[in-house]
């Protein structure tokens, strides 16, 4: 994934479980550093960090000039919002590039962590509770968010102009509801349509 100013990692440690590393301005010696929504001591140039149960954090750089995020020597698994192998199009997670051992697996990505941009957006009620659907679209891929948080994937080719994805959303009772996504691109307009439906439910788009 192309860096940004702000980048966004969440991460597990055994002890203390989900946690959560941000950094603004990443490509400035003055970046701004936050652990868990805290601000921390960042003097200019600042690369390592103590993080949660003392455990090591520290931003590295590749020769490509990527910024990776290690926990305790170990890098964290990024989002790969583009293509990936063969094999994994439609996985999340694009790891038979990362020998095993070497990198501590996220517990998930956010449109934020994913560098993603949310294009429609659907509204709808859980058990008295509001949940959102989200979708994002990127070089040819289409990604899922279920309350930001990224459920599933689908790749496509510029010549298909009508597809359909379906996958399940938890509820509360650990149950699951089928849902499904329709796009249709519009030539006239030049446009992506989308519908959706949960459990079967057509649910209207509010942005």
């Amino acid at each position: 994934m192309a860096d940004t100013s702000s980048r966004l990692w969440y991460f597990l440690l055994p002890d203390t479980g989900t946690h959560e590393f941000k950094v603004e301005d990443l490509c400035s010696n003055e970046r701004l550093c936050y652990i868990d929504g805290n601000l921390v001591d960042c003097p200019s140039g600042t690369t390592c960090f103590t993080g949660p149960g003392a455990s090591l954090l520290e931003l590295r750089q590749t020769k490509d000039k990527r910024w990776h995020l290690l926990v305790n020597g170990l890098r964290v698994e990024d989002y790969n919002p583009g293509k990936h192998l063969k094999g994994d199009e439609n996985s999340m997670r694009e790891l038979r590039s990362m020998p095993e051992g070497s990198y501590t697996i996220a517990p998930k990505f956010t449109a934020e962590s994913g560098g993603l941009k949310v294009v429609r957006r659907f509204r709808f009620i859980l058990s008295d509770i509001f949940h959102e659907i989200g979708v994002a679209h990127k070089d040819w891929v289409w990604h899922f968010l279920y309350d930001d948080v990224v459920v599933d994937r689908l790749s496509h080719t510029m010549w298909e102009d009508r597809c359909t994805r379906s996958f399940t959303i938890p509820t509360a009772d650990g149950g699951k509801l089928p849902v499904e996504v329709r796009m249709e691109w519009n030539e006239g307009k030049r446009l992506w349509y989308y519908a959706l439906a949960v459990n079967h439910i057509p649910v209207l788009t509010y942005w």
